[in-house]
């Protein structure tokens, strides 16, 4: 989840209620459930390594965990928001780091995306911001998507081999 939001810059809170129906492998992106309103995201891509450690990694995990609880959910990440505050702080006081907020995460992936090259509108329209450039964007632009994926491939920080 952490990997993912720097990889990404997506918010937490969207990320967390993400669905297992909304996730698109075959097109690397998640669908996000909040696409109104001001914290809006309209598009999220995932790296090749997002992907296969998705595949390799947790869903083998996530199947455990839901084996586990003995019920099953349509959250990508079923985790109530406190349990993952409460592993973040555990990792990294294992760390002795100082409390890294997720929003950092949002903070290195637009600073990671602006040091590569991206322009500063180009690295707004992913993270969700920029109202006015966004509707032109996405109304008049023909190959919007395909414009931002070709920054994401561009610019983006990997975290996943």
């Amino acid at each position: 989840m952490w990997g993912i939001t720097a990889e990404t810059g997506v918010r937490l809170d969207h990320l967390r209620k993400s669905t297992l129906g909304g996730l698109q492998l075959y097109k690397r992106r998640p669908l996000l459930g909040d696409v109104n309103g001001p914290k809006r995201q309209p598009l999220v891509f995932l790296t090749e390594g997002a992907v296969k450690h998705l595949h390799e990694t947790y869903f083998p995990w996530r199947e455990r965990f839901e084996h586990m609880l003995g019920q099953q959910t349509n959250r990508l990440f079923p985790c109530e928001e406190l349990t993952i505050y409460r592993r973040l702080k555990e990792a990294r006081e294992r760390a002795g780091l100082p409390w890294p907020e997720p929003r950092l995460l949002r903070k290195f992936n637009a600073q990671w995306l602006l040091d590569s090259g991206a322009d500063a509108a180009e690295i707004d329209l992913p993270l969700g911001r920029s109202v006015r450039e966004r509707i032109l964007f996405e109304l008049y632009i023909a190959d919007y998507e395909r414009r931002l994926r070709q920054v994401f491939e561009s610019h983006a920080p990997r975290v996943f081999p």
